[in-house]
């Protein structure tokens, strides 16, 4: 996002549809249809299907000023242009009714409002954090973690939640392997091939456990675990044979 620092703030009220459109504009911001986009004053709420039909159909994106959900969401179309535009695409293609959407669609807009992608080098540690050890990685393993670990917010949900931050603040994880290609360009590819099919494809992450994310963050905060939560263990199945033997034991009483 700093990418337009200087720009944002030269601006004496909020940045409008005119700055975001020039932005677009420099960029040659399109969708995957190839229409140019805009983005287009909001005065009517929209259903989710609807907003995603509106920029695959007619290359405008909604947008609703001075909103701060909305404009980190224009800012995410600018910064990962690849990722958005797949997205998009990826909600058309699901073919879910206004009224009912299936997994795919959950996961894609589960990670478009609260999404976070770690690119990992080591993929021990990188797996480690989906077991929740957040205190081994976190703390016991810091600086090694810190040089193998890179953590970049996408959700603009998230943005939005970094206004005010609070103990509770968890993102919804994207795992990439290390890669020489730009991280929307290897993002793009990765949703294009079936990286998100289901919610439970993205994992929990607690945003201000990430190192340097947030003050305080010595090794008591780490061991808090209504934060860090430990990874909930899956029930075990019931025993067949036991219902098998309780019905036995019913049919000879």
């Amino acid at each position: 996002m700093s990418a337009w620092q200087g720009s944002v703030s030269r601006c004496q009220d909020w940045p409008g549809l005119d700055w975001l459109n020039h932005h677009a504009m420099l960029q040659d911001l399109r969708n995957q249809r190839g229409i140019p986009l805009r983005f287009v004053q909001q005065d009517a709420p929209l259903s989710a299907l609807a907003f995603e039909q509106q920029i695959n159909q007619c290359g405008t994106i909604p947008c609703r000023t001075r909103h701060w959900h909305d404009w980190f969401n224009a800012l995410i179309w600018l910064r990962f242009p690849l990722s958005k535009a797949i997205l998009n695409q990826l909600h058309i293609q699901a073919g879910d009714s206004a009224r009912q959407r299936g997994r795919l669609r959950d996961a894609l807009t589960l990670f478009d409002e609260c999404g976070i992608i770690i690119r990992y080098r080591d993929p021990i540690l990188a797996r480690a954090l989906q077991q929740h050890q957040w205190h081994e990685v976190w703390w016991q393993q810091r600086q090694q973690a810190s040089t193998q670990l890179d953590y970049t917010l996408f959700g603009h949900a998230e943005y939005e939640k970094g206004l005010a931050p609070f103990r509770g603040w968890t993102a919804k994880a994207l795992y990439l392997p290390d890669s020489p290609l730009p991280l929307d360009q290897q993002l793009a590819a990765a949703l294009r091939d079936g990286a998100l099919s289901s919610p439970r494809d993205l994992k929990p992450l607690p945003v201000l456990g990430v190192p340097g994310w947030h003050a305080g963050q010595d090794e008591a905060f780490y061991q808090d675990q209504d934060y860090f939560r430990p990874l909930r263990q899956p029930h075990p199945a019931p025993d067949a044979r036991l219902g098998l033997k309780t019905k036995q034991a019913a049919t000879a009483a």
